[in-house]
């Protein structure tokens, strides 16, 4: 019979980083069907852009994430992977990756510096008598003194259906979205843009990339985090195309260029401003015709339409891509007590938490914050009972 004192369940970042902190002083054992720390190696492209340097409160989904994120922070967070190998450097937005940019060095070292037992199985069903009886896929069985839930949202609910706790509905976050008569032609595109969203006070530069029939991006993944009970769907989004020429600026140098190109065609007429399907598309949005004229005939009206479109193109959102990078869901923070559900010795961390963050590192920032309160929480409960206090 394989009993530990603690069973964590996910080898992902919250579970390696209560690992890193627990399997030195208990018996640890991460229950993953996973290699460890999978999932971290398609973080920031591969590079891992593992926490960021202007963190804060509001950048997250709850208000209640600042009680574990001040006990260990981004700082905390270079500070504990210069410890273990990893020095890192910061981008100009803030984001903090490895100096090898390399995400699978986060794993390594990660895994390197722990003393546990990976039991490469899923856990199916988690029940309780004394101890906690945990159901492996293979049909075996493990038990264990406290359970760490650090899996993920995935099915959590059927996990845990004997203890009949307040699961949250699972949700794709930080997801792109499929747009409602989308132009094929403009796939592979990306845009540099400000993307607004009146209805939720959203305005945030960065870069659109066009998908087949829709759109993602770190500034989508991050107007996806804030949708709420004021949006439904078809919903429209606003892009700004060309974010540092005003309306103004562009209509004078479209004049201009009408005036003195005499060789160019209508077809022509955003040749260099911008990337030709783009181009295209913008012509078409205005209702500009006969696109063979010559240049010197695009009318005041059109000319005026051309730059409207630019500055306020307008996408119609159909709904959510189900290849979100975060699954929002589990058990709220108010429903637990230092990360203690009602069940005693029934603990969840990172993403089974029902708290997400915008993209930059804020998600994994959660992960590590709330693994290393949590471990920290059980090293010192356990001096407390050893001194008998």
């Amino acid at each position: 019979m394989q009993k530990f004192d603690i069973a964590i369940i996910g080898g992902g970042a919250s579970g390696l980083m209560c690992a890193n902190c627990l399997s030195h002083s208990f018996s640890v054992a991460i229950v993953d069907a996973n290699p460890l720390g999978k999932k971290l190696l398609a973080t920031g492209n591969g590079r891992c852009n593992f926490t960021n340097v202007n963190i804060s409160v509001d950048k997250y989904n709850t208000s209640m994430v600042k009680k574990y994120i001040e006990v260990f922070d981004n700082k905390n967070t270079i500070n504990f992977f210069e410890k273990i190998g990893i020095p890192s450097f910061s981008d100009e937005e803030g984001r903090v990756y490895p100096l090898s940019e390399s995400a699978k060095d986060i794993q390594s070292a990660l895994i390197r510096n722990i003393n546990a037992v990976h039991i490469p199985q899923n856990a199916t069903k988690i029940t309780r008598k004394n101890d906690f009886e945990i159901n492996l896929s293979n049909g075996e069985k493990i038990w264990a003194k406290k359970v760490i839930m650090a899996c993920g949202n995935k099915g959590l609910r059927e996990l845990l259906s004997y203890f009949n706790l307040p699961i949250e509905r699972e949700e794709t976050m930080l997801c792109g979205f499929k747009v409602q008569s989308f132009d094929k032609n403009l796939f592979g595109l990306r845009e540099n843009a400000v993307v607004r969203v009146k209805p939720l006070d959203f305005e945030e530069r960065g870069q659109i990339q066009f998908r087949k029939d829709g759109i993602s991006g770190i500034v989508i993944f991050n107007l996806s985090a804030k949708l709420d009970n004021r949006i439904k769907y078809p919903f429209e989004i606003v892009c700004e195309l060309l974010p540092d020429i005003s309306e103004k600026q562009l209509t004078t140098l479209l004049k201009d260029r009408c005036a003195r190109c005499e060789n160019l065609y209508v077809k022509d007429c955003l040749l260099g401003i911008l990337k030709l399907e783009m181009a295209k598309y913008i012509l078409k949005a205005s209702k500009v015709i006969n696109l063979e004229r010559k240049l010197s005939q695009l009318t005041d009206k059109e000319i005026d339409e051309i730059v409207k479109n630019i500055k306020n193109l307008k996408l119609l959102c159909k709904e959510k891509y189900d290849d979100g990078q975060v699954l929002s869901g589990g058990i709220k923070l108010e429903n637990l007590r230092d990360l203690e559900s009602k069940i005693k010795g029934l603990y969840f961390c990172g993403e089974t938490t029902n708290v997400y963050g915008v993209c930059g590192g804020y998600n994994l920032q959660w992960a590590w914050s709330s693994g290393y309160f949590l471990a920290n929480k059980l090293n010192k409960d356990s001096e407390v009972k050893k001194a008998g206090l």
